[in-house]
Order: C-alpha cells, then structure tokens, then sequence
C-alpha cells in the first residue's frame, strides 16, 4: 500500500499557520500540547514547532534544548529562541521568577495545615512532621 507523500517541512510551510503579535512574537495557530507549545506532524511524529523552526534556520548555540527570549510558549519567531542546556532553562526560569517549583517554595516554612516544617525528606525536600505522623496513623487505623 503507498501512503501520503510526505510534505517537507519549511519556514514558509510553518510561517503560513503563524500570527505575529504586538510583542513581536510569531504565535502558532495550529495544535499544541497541554503547555501550549506548538505541534506539527510530519512524517507520523508530532514535532515541537519552535524546536524545527530552530533547525529549519540553523539556530546557533550550545545545547539541546530550544529556549525562548519571550517566554511565550507558541511563539516560534527564530529572533526569540536560543539554544541552551536544561541548566540553562532552570537558570533562566529563576532569574525571570518563574521557577513555581524553586524560589517561591523555597520562602515557605509552613505546610499547607500551617505546621511548621521540620524534617528533611531524603530528596532533600522539607517535610511536616505532624502530618507525616497523622497520615501514619491514619493508614494503621484503616488496615485494622
């Protein structure tokens, strides 16, 4: 059986099914993931839109992640992507505070329930010790 023809990939392909906003950024109108990063399919395989724009033009840098200078998931602009390492990501998520996981937990000393944290988990991630031993006791008291 003879399949579809598969379509190459260009710019002009990519660019037909993007919006250039105020903020300069060329957004993907096209499918995206739950992150709102830009899909294609090409050749059976779903592809990240601003990584193949990257290839596509021969993006220079180090790394193989593709970064935005925008932060603005769909965009695909090449002027707004760099390449990077994922310690490079997490360094700039940081210096733009958009770490969730990192500096804005890192403040907290009280757990959701309001006690204190006190233990030290072995991933290193602080922990309450009230609610680790009610959970304990919870779980004995059920396997009764």
């Amino acid at each position: 059986m003879i399949g579809r023809p598969v379509m190459m990939l260009t710019m002009d392909r990519l660019q037909a099914r993007g919006v250039t906003t105020s903020r300069g950024c060329l957004e993907w109108t096209g499918k995206t993931n739950k992150a709102g990063y830009g899909i294609v399919s090409h050749a059976g395989r779903d592809l990240l839109v601003h990584r193949v724009m990257a290839d596509l033009v021969g993006l220079p840098g180090t790394g193989p992640n593709v970064l935005h200078t925008c932060d603005n998931p769909p965009c695909f602009e090449p002027a707004h992507l760099f390449r990077g390492t994922q310690a490079d990501n997490v360094a700039d998520a940081v210096q733009k505070g958009r770490n969730s996981s990192g500096s804005a937990n890192a403040q907290k000393t009280t757990c959701p329930r309001g006690h204190q944290y006190d233990r030290v988990a072995a991933n290193g991630g602080r922990r309450c010790g009230t609610c680790l031993r009610a959970g304990q006791r919870e779980r004995r008291r059920c396997a009764r």
